[in-house]
């Protein structure tokens, strides 16, 4: 996870110990523009998170940022 993410999007790959850049490939992004999302410096996709949930096997509510007003 890059240094100084703190997100419960990069708390639940941890958990799960999956990287950033298998979920990056099977969400169809880059690496770089991974980052960007989860870092909060751009904005993602409407359905990113629904996907990203799907692949983890989680709700959007777990992996969503918690200042944000994504519908789980």
């Amino acid at each position: 996870m890059p240094k100084g993410i703190d997100s419960p999007l990069t708390r639940e790959l941890a958990r799960q110990r999956l990287r950033r850049d298998w979920l990056a490939e099977r969400l169809g992004v880059r690496p770089w523009t991974f980052s960007r999302i989860e870092g909060g410096k751009q904005t993602p996709p409407t359905d990113w998170y629904e996907r990203a949930a799907a692949i983890l096997g989680v709700t959007v509510a777990v992996i969503s940022p918690e200042d944000s007003a994504v519908a789980a």
